[in-house]
């Protein structure tokens, strides 16, 4: 693949270094002061209150890039599909919005939990069950994928998988600040990377189509 021109790297380096930076300095002030509280509740999925009006910042964060690469990729198809009907990349954008809605429903609603809680269902089985539909969904469009800037991609999805296997871990119940930002704050620069991947792929898709379906 091509070296990505200098501002799309600054692009995708910028708000990486960002979230990094911010990252960090949670993982030394938790350390440093001994209030792991305050990280933790950054993480809840509880609503803010008055007197903890950060909690579950984070994980409002979290779930809005989930949803804006689910918005992108659909909004993506719907242009696509508009201009270019039979466009092959049209089933790609698609699979992938509605992949990554289900996963914000997951998120939001709690499926996953609900089900863990009331069906007895295994959450390595549910883990498995995500996973092979990424890897299906991979294998599946792997050409698509490679002319894109599939680093991020791979990026997002390690990130991923450390967060995973560290919430299916017995790590999952040490309440250290390492834990957790080794759960959560992995799974928010992977869903950074995500965000970032989709925006330039959707967008380097739309300029070429409308350029060959467009007179200048």
């Amino acid at each position: 693949m091509a070296k990505l021109p200098l501002k799309v790297d600054s692009f995708v380096l910028l708000p990486n270094f960002l979230l990094f930076l911010l990252l960090v300095g949670l993982l030394v002030y938790a350390k440093s002061s001994g209030d792991v509280g305050f990280l933790k509740r950054l993480f809840e999925k509880q609503q803010a209150e008055l007197m903890y009006p950060l909690k579950g910042s984070l994980i409002l964060i979290s779930n809005f890039l989930w949803g804006l690469p689910t918005a992108i990729c659909l909004f993506t198809f719907g242009i696509l599909n508009y201009v270019s009907p039979g466009h092959r990349a049209n089933l790609f954008f698609l699979s992938a919005g509605v992949g990554l809605g289900f996963t914000l429903l997951d998120e939001v609603s709690r499926i996953t939990i609900y089900m863990v809680l009331m069906y007895k269902v295994p959450k390595h089985f549910i883990a498995l069950l995500y996973g092979t539909i990424a890897i299906a969904f991979i294998l599946y469009f792997w050409r698509k994928i490679l002319s894109t800037p599939f680093l991020l991609l791979i990026v997002a999805l390690i990130l991923l998988v450390v967060s995973r296997v560290v919430d299916l871990s017995p790590l999952s119940h040490q309440e250290t600040p390492g834990r957790i930002l080794l759960e959560e704050g992995t799974k928010l620069l992977a869903l950074l990377n995500l965000t970032l991947y989709f925006w330039l792929t959707c967008r380097q898709e739309i300029i070429k189509v409308l350029a060959q379906h467009t007179s200048f």
